[in-house]
C-alpha cells in the first residue's frame, strides 16, 4: 500500500494522498486530517469530504503560491523522501497521535470515526 504523500510534478501541479478521519460532532459531519491539521465539514458525508477538498486545494494554492508549502510541511513534521526529491510524507499516525491535540481528542473521543485515504490531484493553473 502507498503511504500518504504531497508530489509536485513536473508539470508544477501536485499529486496529493492524505489519510482522514471522519466523524459526527453535534450534528455535524467533518473530515479532518491530523498530517495537516486541516478539516471540512457539512450537513452531510459529502458536504464534508467537498469541503475538505476545498479546504486542501485552497492550502496547497496558498502555500505553494507564498512559497511556503515546504516550511509549512515541516513544521507539521513531514519530511522529504529522498534528499532533493519532490515529494514528501507525514510524520506516523503513532507520532500524530503523541503530538498534535485535536487528533487525540477525536480518537480518544469519537467511538466511530473512520479513517481513510484521500487522493486528489491540484492544479495550480
Amino acid at each position: 500500500m502507498e503511504t500518504d504523500f504531497i508530489t509536485r510534478q513536473k508539470n508544477g501541479n501536485y499529486r496529493v494522498k492524505v489519510s482522514v478521519v471522519q466523524f459526527k460532532e453535534d450534528g455535524v459531519f467533518i473530515v479532518y486530517c491530523p498530517a495537516l491539521d486541516l478539516s471540512g465539514y457539512g450537513n452531510s458525508d459529502r458536504e464534508a469530504k467537498q469541503s475538505f477538498k476545498t479546504v486542501l486545494l485552497e492550502y496547497i494554492r496558498y502555500a505553494d503560491n507564498k512559497g511556503t508549502l515546504n516550511d509549512d510541511l515541516k513544521e507539521h513534521g513531514w519530511v522529504r523522501t529522498k534528499p532533493r526529491s519532490t515529494s514528501m510524507v507525514p510524520p506516523a499516525m503513532t507520532d500524530l497521535l503523541a503530538t498534535n491535540e485535536n487528533f487525540n481528542r477525536i480518537f480518544n473521543t469519537q467511538p466511530s470515526y473512520r479513517k481513510y485515504d484521500m487522493p486528489m490531484q491540484v492544479a495550480l493553473c
